[in-house]
């Protein structure tokens, strides 16, 4: 960062402007100082020229130059920023999922020997002719338990209330088989009205061969006539989703079920393929087979895209160390500078765009200075609860102090504000640096319903800007320590006892401005025969409602530099300088670039 030129333009306003220049004792009689000296002698390596009597106006952008993150704002108003960016993740864990293949068969066999043969010939095997049909009086129906089972469920996931399976294992498929025993030749004729009913669980959409009722809980396949086949695949239906009712799908150490029934009904008739011959024994049942994989296995495993529900994942992001000292201007680096200043504020952005969940948020920092804690404050507030982070938006918010959140920017449509009473307390002696946490479950999911994708990595990006705007209270004080260098060669020929500068001050800026100098001969140790009065301007006003130039001070300034040799002023060199800007004033003050000393 560039070096702040505070002592170059300070300097000369504390000892050039509008000076007289009485002598204490004399010197050489050839010369005459007033005359004979280059009143715009060089100060400084820079070799600074501001004549004697200059009446031109040292602006506090000469003196504080914006640089790095001093900056000033459409107002001029000076403040500091330091920013940085962190990135939360979290998952949600996946789990295993299993839906029954329901097997439907009816209690009772739906055709048999002793319903077909007459009484008389029953006891020996009996001829059916080719093409015979057979319809049954009664409807066939059947029922059995369909089941829906999860494990492996983690703590994140509380409470499942819909599971939407991907589509390579969302479609349903039916299929009707005869079985026969002790005969063979026997095929379906017609199928009518068969209807499917599901458990309330179960949603279906998308019927192929067939029509869903019941808010898709139902189905009724189409009518099959004159089939001649002793397997039918019957149709199918996308599982479109399982939904939990009430507090069924909270979760209960690491597993889920929902146990039903499946339920058939329909009118179903038989025809003879061939001639047959039925003995005792003989009989015909039906099986359909309701399943998602293999047919012949007992379950069907689910692959999940998306649930809704509610869940708790970690969430403990790194946060980078917010540095303070590394990129401080110069006149803030001293360990007695005290920041008292009225509204520091902290901006965040989170993009939440592309994540589903919204997040409570609350943070612990702490401002950290050689090891040690210098302040603790809690955000949004102690006793405030947590800060909401919306799902699928930008969300900016603020933490401030007391009106409103500053922003050179301006603040943020739609933005969320705390006020937070203590937060200046991070920066009132000024920290090497502020440590952000927000571990502990500082920030959670807020306890909501949620469409999510389980297993993906869900990032969200914030950003992260602590302004410091000099709006201060009475106390704040900077202090600058620097030097002006090289006067030597404009003094090795001039002996004095001492000189005295006195001018008249007109201030615009609400600090006190006092300044001590020691002198540095060109062996570069303190001049001990040479002292160095106190230079002290005073500060400007800062009552409201008023111009600057109404809050402006006039105050007589004079230095007295004093040899108790005169020939110490030939090996003066540089003059040292410690200024310390204080405020002095009730009301605080508010440090602009446009304000100056005349």
């Amino acid at each position: 960062m560039r070096m702040q030129k505070i002592t170059k333009h300070l300097a000369a306003g504390l000892l050039l402007a509008g000076v007289t220049i009485p002598l204490a004792s004399c010197v050489d009689d050839s010369y005459d100082m007033s005359k004979d000296i280059d009143m715009t002698m060089g100060i400084g390596s820079e070799g600074l020229k501001i004549k004697l009597g200059s009446t031109e106006k040292i602006m506090l952008a000469d003196i504080l130059e914006t640089d790095g993150n001093l900056q000033t704002d459409s107002k001029n108003k000076y403040y500091l920023v330091e920013g940085g960016e962190t990135s939360v993740n979290f998952t949600v864990s996946t789990v295993n999922a299993m839906l029954d293949n329901a097997t439907l068969c009816p209690s009772y066999e739906v055709l048999k020997y002793d319903d077909i043969v007459p009484e008389e010939l029953k006891g020996q095997p009996f001829e059916v002719e080719a093409g015979r049909v057979f319809d049954l009086d009664a409807p066939i129906s059947a029922e059995t338990e369909f089941d829906f089972d999860i494990d492996n469920i983690h703590e994140d996931v509380k409470w499942l209330k819909v599971i939407r399976p991907t589509a390579e294992t969302s479609q349903l498929k039916f299929f009707l088989e005869i079985e026969q025993s002790a005969m063979d030749g026997i095929a379906f004729d017609n199928v009518e009205g068969l209807t499917i009913v599901f458990p309330e669980f179960i949603h279906l959409t998308n019927p192929k061969n067939g029509r869903l009722e019941n808010n898709g809980k139902t189905f009724v396949l189409d009518n099959i006539s004159n089939s001649g086949e002793t397997a039918i695949e019957l149709g199918e239906a996308t599982l479109d989703n399982i939904t939990f009712k009430g507090e069924t799908g909270k979760t209960d150490n690491g597993k889920l079920a929902i146990e039903d029934k499946i339920s058939m009904n329909g009118k179903i008739s038989f025809k003879t393929m061939n001639a047959i011959t039925m003995t005792q024994g003989s009989a015909v049942n039906i099986k359909l087979t309701v399943s998602i994989g293999n047919r012949i296995d007992q379950q069907s495993q689910i692959c999940i895209a998306n649930v809704t529900g509610r869940f708790d994942p970690t969430i403990e992001p790194e946060v980078e160390k917010i540095d303070i000292s590394s990129s401080l201007p110069d006149f803030l680096q001293d360990d007695e500078v005290t920041v008292n200043v009225s509204n520091p504020t902290m901006k965040f952005c989170a993009d939440m765009t592309q994540t589903p969940l919204s997040l409570d948020f609350k943070a612990t920092l702490n401002a950290i200075k050689g090891g040690e804690k210098l302040a603790e404050v809690s955000l949004p507030g102690l006793g405030e609860g947590k800060a909401g982070i919306e799902s699928l938006k930008e969300n900016t918010f603020y933490f401030y102090q007391k009106g409103q959140p500053y922003d050179p920017e301006g603040i943020a449509e739609n933005a969320a504000t705390y006020r937070v009473e203590n937060i200046s307390d991070l920066i009132k002696k000024l920290p090497d640096y502020i440590d952000v946490d927000l571990k502990g479950k500082q920030i959670n999911v807020k306890d909501e319903d949620y469409t999510i994708e389980l297993g993906r990595d869900y990032a969200a990006n914030i950003k992260y800007n602590v302004y410091v705007p000099f709006d201060f209270n009475a106390g704040l004080r900077i202090i600058y320590n620097d030097s002006v260098d090289n006067m030597n060669e404009d003094l090795q020929d001039f002996e004095a006892d001492g000189l005295a500068v006195t001018a008249t001050v007109h201030n615009t800026i609400p600090l006190e401005l006092m300044a001590t100098l020691v002198p540095i001969g060109v062996d570069g140790k303190e001049l001990t025969g040479v002292s160095v009065s106190k230079a002290t301007v005073a500060s400007a006003k800062a009552e409201a409602g008023k111009s600057m130039e109404e809050n402006a001070v006039d105050s007589e300034l004079k230095i007295e530099i004093k040899f108790n040799n005169p020939a110490d002023l030939k090996k003066l060199d540089r003059l040292r300088f410690n200024i310390n800007a204080e405020a002095i004033n009730a009301e605080g003050g508010t440090l602009y670039s446009d304000q100056y000393l005349k």
